[in-house]
């Protein structure tokens, strides 16, 4: 529910929810398009979507609040549960199963600092997916990974994957842009995951809201772009 302007933008950029509305429905649609039409030769046993959290803009910056296209992002949450839960559905009518892994991101949050407990249960991302989990809970085609946890473990044919929003890497300049800090949040992780006996194959990163491939590391795109 971001707004953003076409004039002040001086034509480069529009954001709006009419926008959002169309992009999600073209990420279901494409997305299958892409593993039907694409990817020949492979059988699917169904789909694992991994949901890296600011789902919603959210009212942490003040003008983000003055300028977003609900109300309040109470409005947002509201607004948002039946279009998801439809692509979800659309995704599960065309994979047979779907399951989802999801964590919160730092838009989302219902405080100006990030929360140091119960920072997932006090999440309009939490919020709004639970709302999701709700309508879609009586159908068995759908799983779920949705701990309390800011860290979310999931193992995927033996490919241990450790998601995270990532809002709290830092080292981040103009050049290497989410590069440097992701792969240093990477390595430290690692380590601390080594020493407690869970290593990890892939890390999985949201925040910087630019799609990215690196050696150990994938980054979110962003519907917003």
């Amino acid at each position: 529910d971001e707004v953003v302007d076409f004039e002040e933008m001086r034509g480069k950029n529009k954001y709006n929810r009419e926008i959002a509305h169309k992009r999600l429905e073209r990420l279901g649609a494409k997305t299958i398009e892409m593993a039907r039409d694409y990817i020949s030769g492979v059988s699917y046993d169904g789909l694992y979507l991994w949901a890296n959290g600011d789902f919603v803009s959210g009212n942490i910056h003040w003008e983000l609040k003055r300028t977003n296209e609900a109300v309040d992002v109470v409005e947002s949450v509201d607004h948002w549960g039946d279009p998801v839960a439809s692509v979800f559905d659309q995704l599960a009518t065309a994979f047979k199963r779907l399951h989802v892994v999801v964590a919160p991101g730092n838009h989302g949050r219902n405080s100006e600092k990030p929360p140091a407990k119960g920072a997932v249960q006090s999440s309009f991302d939490w919020l709004l997916m639970r709302n999701v989990w709700r309508a879609l809970r009586s159908d068995d085609r759908f799983t779920w990974n949705m701990p309390t946890s800011l860290d979310v473990r999931e193992t995927q044919y033996e490919h241990r994957g450790l998601m995270q929003h990532g809002d709290d890497f830092q080292g981040g300049d103009q050049i290497a842009g989410a590069v440097r800090p992701v792969m240093m949040g990477d390595y430290r992780t690692l380590v601390a995951e080594i020493v407690d006996g869970e290593p990890y194959n892939q890390m999985l990163v949201g925040h910087f809201h630019q799609y990215t491939t690196l050696p150990r590391a994938t980054i979110n795109g962003s519907l917003k772009g």
